[in-house]
């Protein structure tokens, strides 16, 4: 595991450690070691330099071609990392503050030119991230009138924090299925619904449209918020893509040593898959992660979206320059063989 213990990709990775095993010839016991630091880029050069014998695999969050081309340090290519297969596809909302001055985001839109216009503070954990990329992509394709706040930890539970002592107003964040037992009744009024006088507005639905988002424990989606990628145009959408690319399929993905042989890579595989369909499983996984729903990707499809991902980086490049251009990329360079 790449993160911390107690949180929810230790929590993703320890409930497949305690059920993987089923599903490998000899019933193996599986041990969690969390690998920890470097943006989570520690666990992910553990397991890229671990013996490819198949004893030794990543359940990993934040392993992505994003992380790949925006991040420091990185050793690895996707392209020669195995997937044993992907879990989830992210669910994102942006939520705003019942007491900002707008509710939904179509309130919002084509109010950044105008001075005259209130504005709104979203916070961001730092400057050269796919995350503020998307935020001031928005706030350029949309003409938003949002100022952002840099340096804030990024996280569930700073992200409520901060919300919750008014440092900022807005922020983009994976809550959806867990915020009503965080904090219930932050998004409900008296009516019930995510009405005007809820303490938080859900301001727009960031969620990739290949994921429907069911009931949350309070609420289903309201039908007055829009999808995202519904305001933007065909081009424009694909410019969300990049840079929701950490929220996708390759959001919560699993991974073998470079060069396990492929009749390794392929019992591991096999037992991947199998397991994301096991009753026993999901149910463990529903528990344990309080409604985050599996939406599984088998590991020779997550090799395919790291080839489409990673084969344009000179597209990818002029995108990130455009909206972090006080950023250097040497994942991106490294691709272009510069």
């Amino acid at each position: 595991a790449n993160h911390p213990p107690g949180g929810g990709a230790d929590l993703n990775a320890r409930v497949v450690a305690r059920n993987i095993g089923r599903f490998i010839p000899g019933n193996p016991r599986t041990v969690v070691l969390n690998k920890v630091g470097g943006a989570s880029l520690v666990g992910a050069h553990f397991v890229w330099n671990a013996k490819p014998d198949g004893t030794t695999i990543g359940v990993f969050t934040g392993i992505n071609p994003i992380s790949q081309m925006v991040r420091e340090g990185v050793q690895f290519n996707l392209l020669d990392f195995p997937s044993l297969g992907g879990l989830q596809i992210r669910p994102v909302m942006w939520y705003i503050r019942g007491d900002a001055p707008y509710d939904r985001i179509q309130d919002a839109v084509g109010k950044g030119s105008d001075p005259n216009a209130p504005r709104f503070t979203n916070g961001q954990d730092k400057i050269c991230s796919a995350q503020t990329a998307r935020g001031r992509f928005l706030k350029d394709a949309l003409d938003l009138p949002m100022d952002i706040k840099y340096a804030l930890p990024g996280g569930r539970v700073p992200t409520m924090q901060q919300l919750e002592r008014g440092d900022i107003q807005a922020r983009g964040a994976g809550m959806w299925y867990t915020l009503a037992r965080d904090r219930p009744g932050w998004q409900v009024d008296e009516s019930g619904g995510n009405g005007p006088n809820s303490f938080l507005q859900i301001f727009f639905n960031a969620t990739l449209p290949e994921l429907q988002l069911r009931h949350n424990g309070e609420i289903d989606v309201p039908e007055d918020v829009d999808q995202i990628i519904d305001l933007l145009t065909p081009e424009q959408e694909k410019i969300w893509r990049l840079f929701s690319i950490p929220n996708s399929p390759l959001y919560r993905a699993s991974f073998a040593a470079p060069g396990t042989p492929d009749n390794i890579l392929k019992i591991l595989r096999d037992a991947m898959n199998q397991m994301v369909q096991d009753p026993e499983f999901l149910a463990d996984y529903d528990k344990i992660l309080s409604g985050d729903e599996v939406t599984p990707t088998p590991g020779v499809e997550m090799m395919k979206l790291y080839e489409l991902a990673l084969g344009d980086a000179k597209a990818t490049e002029a995108i990130f320059a455009k909206y972090l251009p006080e950023c250097e990329f040497p994942g991106i360079q490294k691709l272009l063989g510069n």
